[in-house]
């Protein structure tokens, strides 16, 4: 997973890397994350033991109008990391990509 918010009081900056390590069973409950070093990328197997845990709380979204009524997300600040879209990934700072291209899609090969 990855943070989608900025907590600098606990040292944790959107885009970094996390591992739930346990769900919660109660809705209004913290959901405990080891965090990954800011800039790494790959979390290793036997790199979880020495990771620092936080509990992350729900945050509060914006208000949403849709027609006459009014609604605001309550959600925590965590999004899946295995796997982005182009257009996904638009703002976040990468340091490589990797791809693969195959002869069969050659869409923009200028042939």
């Amino acid at each position: 997973m990855r943070f989608k918010s900025n907590r600098p009081q606990d040292s944790i900056y959107q885009g970094q890397l996390c591992l739930v390590t346990a769900l919660p069973s109660d809705d209004n409950q913290n959901v405990p994350v080891a965090i990954q070093p800011p800039g790494k990328r790959i979390l290793q197997a036997h790199d979880q033991d020495s990771l620092r845990t936080v509990g992350v709380t729900k945050e509060t979204g914006l208000v949403h109008s849709y027609y006459r009524s009014k609604c605001r997300r309550h959600q925590y600040p965590l999004e899946l990391f295995v796997a982005s879209t182009v257009h996904k990934t638009m703002g976040n700072t990468i340091p490589a990509i990797p791809s693969s291209r195959n002869s069969q899609f050659d869409l923009f090969c200028g042939k």
